[in-house]
């Protein structure tokens, strides 16, 4: 350090005035980039870039909370894909009723869902027989009987027999019904094993495919809410990846194909779910 001091301070006038001058431009330097920084803008040291300065309204398009107008709300969720938000299952099954997007299939149309039981298959047995009549794909995948509960059974109100109660009416309705009547189109019943809270459905037709996702809290409508999504959307487009991806690695128990039954490992009469230990 002596060193240095001597040579700072010893050799020619030159060298102090520039060394004074080189800590003069790094303190000036670095309060251009904290005023930047404190500005909002984005700070690049390497390589050196100050980017421009975000206006009040540029920070609300990024943030959407109270305070913020109807349009930027409505901004946000255009951006994310939410098309409709219903507080309660019952006012959305009212705007978008089973009944007509079942009029809309068509061979090649497809109807997924994936769940934690068969709710769809015992309480829309005529819209899917609708739909098969008209030729479309109806996939069902709910959550593997066999599995273990517990989770679902603390924080969804789940009991693997209303899956198993649900495929025992199908096994002894549904299935004489396809038989009789031989419809062109395809119906596949799948588990899957990820303790789902909530469920999701999608139609498929032509180009576009509604998507719907139904957040459950408890068995009353009151408690279900439902956003209709666009898939081609940010939040629409990952819910579906999420589903597709759970929809291809389930385990296909069920598969009527061609007008005939390829596959049936639907449980029997005397089948009773897999017992698991109580987690704590």
């Amino acid at each position: 350090m002596e060193t240095f001091l001597k040579w700072l301070f010893g050799g020619s006038a030159p060298t102090p005035v520039f060394v004074v001058a080189f800590v003069g431009l790094t303190i000036i330097v670095a309060l251009i980039y904290v005023v930047a920084f404190i500005q909002g803008r984005s700070v690049s040291f390497w390589p050196p870039q100050i980017g421009e300065k975000i206006n009040q309204s540029q920070k609300e398009k990024k943030t959407i909370g109270f305070g913020n107008s109807n349009d930027d709300i409505k901004d946000a969720c255009n951006e994310l894909g939410i098309r409709a938000i219903f507080a309660q299952r019952d006012v959305y099954q009212v705007s978008y009723p089973i009944q007509n997007i079942v009029k809309s299939a068509f061979p090649g149309s497809t109807f997924r869902v994936v769940a934690r039981t068969m709710y769809l298959l015992v309480n829309r047995f005529e819209e899917v027989k609708q739909a098969l009549i008209r030729g479309a794909k109806v996939e069902l995948c709910c959550y593997d009987p066999d599995a273990d509960p517990s989770v679902l059974e603390q924080l969804a109100f789940y009991t693997p027999m209303d899956t198993i109660a649900a495929l025992l009416i199908f096994r002894r309705q549904f299935i004489t019904w396809l038989q009789e009547t031989l419809p062109v189109g395809t119906l596949e019943i799948r588990y899957h094993k990820i303790p789902l809270l909530e469920s999701y459905f999608s139609f498929a037709y032509d180009s576009e495919v509604l998507c719907v996702w139904d957040l459950s809290f408890g068995r009353d409508v009151t408690k279900k809410h439902i956003f209709v999504l666009d898939d081609k959307r940010r939040l629409g487009a990952n819910l579906y990846t999420r589903y597709n991806q759970i929809w291809e690695s389930s385990i296909i128990k069920f598969k009527y194909y061609n007008k005939k039954i390829e596959l049936n490992n639907l449980p029997s009469e005397q089948v009773k779910p897999t017992p698991h230990s109580k987690t704590k």
